[in-house]
């Protein structure tokens, strides 16, 4: 009785906070470049490919929640975990549950407290050697991001801050950041070293709190992105309406310090009509689209305090529909508005508004755009540093972070790893704020992260649950949808195993063709994404546009 009431305690959040958190880990800084990287790359081209990668990255996000469900159910039929990890109050009771599931296996699949983390499900289904792989791919990426997150606040505040201009403490100018490992003046030095260490005493203690002991602050972080982005987009949208309306181009209108109008300061549109394809563009775009959707490290810790998992499914799918909408959306407008002016990050399009003689309302809004990436890390780092301990701490103990028995002291040992994970990026922050040459290899994995691994765990967890279950399955729950084919009969006249809807959360898409679809797919994007930085790296003589692509791309796939 006592560990029924422990585990009604446990703290929770809803399926609508949940949503906030799997916003603010998607919806970091690397969509500030569709805009670019659209507009350089082909405004129609990169739709048609926003759409198709946001289609896949959900088929792996997807993957990875069913894993997770199967490794529960297999835990769960396994008597000698059962006794240890799935306690009879652990196990979701919900009352709504279908009548016609109480003797189907797929009741035995609905997630509960026990957390499955990318690692020990590549342990479960991949093997111990496989296991390692997978998390050093974790950890260089995570903490690659980490490390980009910290140098993005930094750089921004150093450059934003009026530190005044001494040789101990200078305002930094974006010439300081130019081709530099780190800045080499002094005084931006300093200046940027004290936002390094302000930025990293705020994320390393927002690190250490459980993710329900944060849930206002990241819901609060979710609403600030959508009120940004939507700013962002109908601002462009209304600044682009009123400029051809009057007939406005580039240096065709008055100085910034004249401007007493709101329909007088769109002076960057361009009178150059949008590209539609670019292929150097192009190749160089996938990789950036395919990290701005990566989500898919951080789905088991941010799912697992939800306190009613019968829907996680359907949330997932509407992150990704949404935050899809929103990247098309934003890249559209603001490539159309700016065209051939647009800036690498899109928030820097901003800047010229908060100069004096533009309206106060724009000038305020325009700060909270430019300074919108530096707090949009603040919420983004402790996230993934989080993600990351969850894996380390599951493959170093070999139990989840959920559970407290069997080990000694492990909310000690969770806060050491936390502090460990959180504090490396950020010293590292300290000497190297260009990541050019490491985070342009790095992006390649987010392909392993986003498809590869899914898929390998979607193909064996749904061979090892067959095996194990089939025997058991029921044909007692049968839907209107469900085609029963031959190759579903296990042999026993009266028993049905319905592929590929074998979990609660399954759809059509779970079945192999599809894993064959999107590995074909992950394989030709991996290598389009190979040659666009083999492109990138020999060629001699680069158009301006390529090689502001190149520096896009570099930033990007660190965030």
């Amino acid at each position: 009785m006592a560990d029924e009431t422990i585990a009604k305690d446990k703290a929770s959040y809803s399926p609508s906070t949940a949503f906030f958190f799997l916003v603010n880990y998607i919806l970091g800084t690397g969509f500030l470049g569709i805009p670019y990287v659209m507009y350089h790359s082909g405004i129609l081209s990169c739709t048609l490919t926003l759409i198709v990668v946001t289609c896949f990255n959900c088929f792996g996000a997807l993957w990875i929640l069913e894993s997770m469900a199967r490794a529960h159910a297999i835990e769960k039929h396994s008597q000698g975990d059962a006794s240890r990890r799935l306690m009879d109050d652990e196990k979701p009771s919900y009352d709504t549950i279908d009548s016609k599931l109480s003797n189907d296996v797929r009741s035995k699949s609905f997630l509960s407290r026990r957390k499955f983390e990318i690692t020990e499900l590549c342990g479960c289904f991949f093997g111990q050697n496989v296991k390692l792989v997978c998390l050093a791919i974790v950890y260089i990426q995570i903490s690659l991001a980490s490390w980009s997150f910290t140098t993005v606040a930094a750089s921004t505040w150093s450059s934003n801050i009026p530190f005044g201009n001494t040789t101990t403490l200078r305002q930094c100018t974006p010439e300081d950041f130019a081709d530099n490992v780190i800045p080499t003046e002094a005084g931006c030095l300093n200046s940027y070293r004290l936002c390094v260490g302000l930025y990293g005493i705020i994320v390393i203690i927002l690190s250490c709190l459980e993710l329900t002991e944060q849930k206002f602050v990241q819901i609060a972080m979710g609403l600030l992105r959508f009120f940004v982005v939507i700013f962002m987009c109908f601002n462009s949208i209304y600044a682009y309406a009123v400029a051809h309306e009057n007939n406005y181009s580039v240096g065709g209108s008055a100085d910034l310090g004249q401007m007493d109008d709101l329909s007088q300061y769109n002076v960057t549109l361009s009178t150059a009509n949008p590209v539609f394809y670019n292929f150097k563009g192009w190749l160089q775009a996938i990789p950036i689209f395919v990290y701005a959707e990566l989500m898919h490290l951080g789905l088991p810790s941010m799912l697992e305090p939800v306190s009613d998992k019968r829907q996680l499914h359907r949330l997932v799918v509407s992150v990704f529909c949404i935050m899809g909408f929103i990247y098309i959306f934003i890249g559209i407008t603001i490539s159309i508005r700016f065209q051939d002016s647009v800036a690498q990050i899109a928030t820097l399009n901003w800047i010229q508004f908060s100069k004096p003689g533009n309206p106060t309302s724009l000038r305020v809004m325009s700060y909270i755009v430019i300074f919108f990436p530096s707090l949009d890390v603040i919420s983004a780092f402790p996230l993934s540093s989080i993600a990351l301990c969850n894996n380390i701490y599951t493959a170093i103990t070999g139990y989840d972070t959920t559970e407290s028995e069997g080990i000694s002291h492990p909310r000690l040992k969770q806060l050491g790893l936390r502090l460990f994970v959180s504090i490396v990026p950020i010293i590292c922050a300290f000497f190297v704020e260009s990541l050019v040459t490491i985070l342009r290899w790095a992006g390649l994995l987010g392909f392993f992260i986003c498809y590869f691994i899914p898929c390998g765990l979607q193909f064996f967890s749904r061979r090892k649950y067959r095996t194990l279950f089939v025997n058991n399955w029921t044909a007692h729950y049968r839907t209107d949808t469900e085609e029963v084919t031959e190759d579903n009969q296990n042999g026993q006249g009266d028993l049905v195993y319905h592929t590929p809807m074998d979990t609660p959360y399954s759809s059509w898409f779970s079945g192999k063709k599809t894993i064959f679809v999107t590995l074909i797919y992950a394989l030709t994007a991996f290598g389009f994404t190979i040659a666009g930085i083999a492109m990138s790296s020999t060629s001699n003589g680069h158009h301006n546009s390529t090689d502001n692509m190149t520096a896009m791309m570099d930033i990007d796939y660190g965030l």
